[in-house]
């Protein structure tokens, strides 16, 4: 939600990015998207025989690099559930997150200003600056744009010209939503995602074992 969709420009420059052997971040950083929305439209496109051998390299590399942010963000969040200062910030973050975020990104979308303002007072308190929030908002075409960009705006504590973009749904939805729905997403959020998708490892594997999580089917992050 949230983001305009591609122009046929992107769509040819995402492509031909891909054509070449660039990366998912890669593509990311060149078109201003998030990876999601990147990952959506790569599906399918070749990378050409002649960057095949960088592309491989470059997925090895990559693979690396990701377990290795995982690895010191799993430190972190040990480091920081053995703080009483940290903890219950911590704690808080990743279990709204475990149940509203996307698990793919960054990505978390909630309808209810408390859960937005409570998340982001915690992640603040982990020291995320408020100038790396990325916000949009997705409305029913009945609720009336500007108030509820006021509104999200007074909720996260920014001007509403710092929020992104607005999707608006057709149709009508009398008695819920009056201000719709606000995704919070981080620029370049990957160490906070990093630091709650552990700290929830970290959370079901003191509390739900393996050998329960595999009877009750639930799916580890």
């Amino acid at each position: 939600m949230g983001s305009p969709r591609l122009s046929m420009g992107e769509k040819q420059l995402l492509v031909s990015l891909r054509n070449t052997g660039k990366s998912i971040s890669e593509i990311s950083g060149k078109i201003r998207r998030s990876k999601a929305t990147v990952s959506k439209y790569i599906k399918g496109v070749p990378v050409l025989p002649e960057f095949q051998k960088e592309w491989l390299a470059k997925r090895g590399g990559n693979a690396l690099r990701a377990q290795e942010r995982k690895n010191i963000a799993t430190l972190k969040a040990k480091r920081i559930l053995g703080s009483s200062q940290s903890k219950e910030p911590l704690l808080t973050a990743a279990s709204l997150y475990w149940g509203e975020g996307n698990k793919k990104d960054f990505g978390f979308t909630n309808s209810d200003p408390l859960m937005i303002a409570t998340l982001i007072k915690c992640l603040s308190d982990l020291g995320l600056s408020i100038e790396r929030l990325r916000i949009s908002i997705r409305v029913y075409s009945d609720v009336d744009i500007e108030s509820a960009k006021t509104h999200w705006a007074k909720v996260i504590g920014i001007n509403s010209n710092k929020i992104l973009s607005v999707n608006i749904l057709h149709g009508k939805k009398s008695g819920k939503l009056p201000f719709g729905m606000c995704r919070v997403r981080i620029a370049r959020g990957n160490d906070y995602f990093n630091l709650l998708t552990t700290t929830i490892e970290l959370i079901s594997q003191k509390y739900a074992p393996i050998a329960q999580r595999t009877e009750l089917q639930t799916p580890k992050l």
